[in-house]
C-alpha cells in the first residue's frame, strides 16, 4: 500500500488538475486505485471532470470543502480557489465509489450508493472495512441509519457533509462518475492492511442541561417547556442576546464554543462510567425563539451545554489522530490517513488554523494525509455507534504494508 497527496492554491482549471494528477501517478509509480478530492465550492466541475478523463480505470470521489482543504504539505484554497487530492495504490486491496441523488428518499439513496460502490470494488455481498461518506447537509442521520441497516452497524462510517464558503447551498459532491448537490457520495475500502479510526470533539459538559419538550427535525422549539433559545441564552449568560432581541438571527459563530451535547453512551464501570457526547451546533434563532441546528433532535432527549476553547479546538485534531493510531496493533507503521475537521470549528480558530494542521502533521509523523472542513461530521463513537454530529473531528489511519 502507498498513499500520496498533492494540492493547489489559486485559479483552477482542468489543465492544472491534470498536472496534479500526473504528479500523483508519477509518485505512486502506478495509477491509483482510489482518489479522494476536496475543493473549494467554486470549482465543483473541474476536479471530477479531469479525474474522469485522466483516470478511467480508477475509483474517485470527493466533495466541496469550506475555505479549502489540507494535507501534510499545507493549506490549499483557504484564501482563493484550491483543491487537494489523496490517492492510494493497493494492489491487494479493493475500492469502489458511487453517488446517488437523495431527493425524498435518503434511505434508498444511501443503500443504492452502498451496493453500487461495493459492486465497483468487485466485492459484491462482502462488508467493507470502512465506508467514507460525503453528503449534502440535511439528511445525514437517515443516511447513516440506512447504511447501518445493510451492514448491521458492523462497518465504521466516517466522513463529512459537503460545504461551501457562505452556507449558501453551493456545496457538491461526486463519485462513481457523477456529480450532485443534493446527493450522497461514498467510497468503500477493502484495504490489504489494517486501518483504525477515531471520532471526538474538543468540548466538555457544563452543569446546564434540560429535556427537549418540543422539537421537529433540526429545530428545538422548547426545552423544559420554555422557548429553546431563551433557555440557551440564560444557560450561556446572554451569549445570544442580539438574536433574542431580533437583530442578527444567525448564531453560528457565537455558539461555536458553547454547543449543545447529547449523551450517547458511557465508558467504564456502572457507577463510575464517564459519559461521551455527540454535539449539536446551534445555527440560528427562529421567530418564536426556537433553536435551529445542524443535526436532528428528538423530544425527550436531554441536552447539555458544552464548552470549549480556541486552544482545545487547535489541539484536538492531533489528539484524535493519536487516538486512532493507538487502535492499531503495537508496532504497526502508518501509511497515511484521512481527516474531517468541522468547518464551524475551523472558522472559530481560522487565524490560527495552521497550528492545528501542524499538529495533525506531527501526529501522522509526516506521513501523507488529507482533510476537509465540513458542515457536519460522521464517525464511529467510543461505544461502536456510527453517528452524525457537529463541531467534531474524525480521523482514519491506514497501516503500512508489512
Amino acid at each position: 500500500m502507498k498513499i500520496i497527496t498533492t494540492g493547489h492554491n489559486g485559479t483552477v482549471n482542468e489543465t492544472i488538475v491534470r498536472e496534479k494528477l500526473e504528479e500523483l501517478t508519477r509518485k505512486l509509480a502506478s495509477e491509483p486505485d482510489l482518489v479522494i478530492a476536496h475543493h473549494t465550492a467554486s470549482i465543483d466541475q473541474h476536479v471530477p471532470s479531469a479525474l474522469a478523463s485522466l483516470l478511467p480505470g480508477s475509483s474517485f470521489m470527493g466533495a466541496s470543502s469550506c475555505r479549502g482543504s489540507i494535507t501534510e504539505q499545507g493549506q490549499f484554497g483557504n484564501t482563493d480557489e484550491g483543491f487537494t487530492l489523496w490517492a492510494i495504490s493497493d494492489a491487494d486491496g479493493a475500492y469502489g465509489t458511487a453517488l446517488e441523488e437523495i431527493g425524498n428518499d435518503p434511505h434508498g439513496a444511501a443503500q443504492r450508493a452502498l451496493h453500487s460502490a461495493v459492486r465497483e470494488a468487485g466485492r459484491p455481498g462482502e462488508a467493507p472495512e470502512l465506508i467514507w461518506m460525503h453528503a449534502a447537509p440535511g439528511h445525514e442521520e437517515a443516511l447513516i441509519e440506512a447504511i447501518d441497516a445493510v451492514t448491521g452497524g458492523s462497518v465504521p462510517i466516517t466522513g463529512g457533509s459537503s460545504a461551501d464558503e457562505t452556507i449558501g447551498g453551493d456545496w457538491s459532491c461526486f463519485g462513481g462518475g457523477k456529480t450532485g448537490t443534493d446527493a450522497i457520495s461514498i467510497a468503500v475500502f477493502f484495504p490489504s492492511t489494517p486501518l483504525s479510526w477515531s471520532f471526538q470533539s474538543g468540548y466538555v459538559p457544563t452543569l446546564h442541561s434540560g429535556i427537549v419538550t418540543k422539537a421537529k427535525g433540526r429545530c428545538i422549539q422548547e426545552i423544559d417547556n420554555f422557548p429553546a433559545a431563551a433557555i440557551y441564552n440564560i444557560w450561556t449568560n446572554g451569549l445570544i442576546d442580539s438574536a433574542i432581541l431580533g437583530f442578527d438571527k444567525s448564531i453560528l459563530a457565537s455558539s461555536t464554543l458553547s454547543p449543545l451535547g447529547r449523551e450517547v453512551g458511557r465508558i467504564g464501570d456502572t457507577e463510575l462510567a464517564v459519559p461521551y457526547y455527540s454535539l449539536l451546533h446551534p445555527e440560528s434563532v427562529g421567530e418564536n425563539l426556537e433553536l435551529n441546528l445542524f443535526a436532528a433532535v428528538d423530544e425527550g432527549e436531554r441536552l447539555t451545554v458544552m464548552t470549549g476553547s480556541t486552544q482545545s479546538l487547535l489541539d484536538r485534531g492531533g489528539r484524535v489522530v493519536a487516538d486512532a493510531r493507538r487502535r492499531l496493533d503495537p508496532g504497526t507503521d502508518v501509511a497515511g490517513g484521512l481527516v474531517i475537521y468541522c468547518a464551524g470549528a475551523m472558522l472559530a480558530v481560522e487565524s490560527e488554523i495552521e497550528s492545528a494542521r501542524e499538529q495533525l502533521t506531527d501526529a501522522f509523523e509526516g506521513m501523507p494525509f488529507s482533510g476537509a472542513y465540513t458542515f457536519g461530521e460522521q464517525g464511529r463513537l467510543l461505544g461502536g455507534e456510527n453517528c452524525h454530529g457537529n463541531l467534531m473531528i474524525a480521523a482514519v489511519v491506514f497501516g503500512a504494508s508489512t
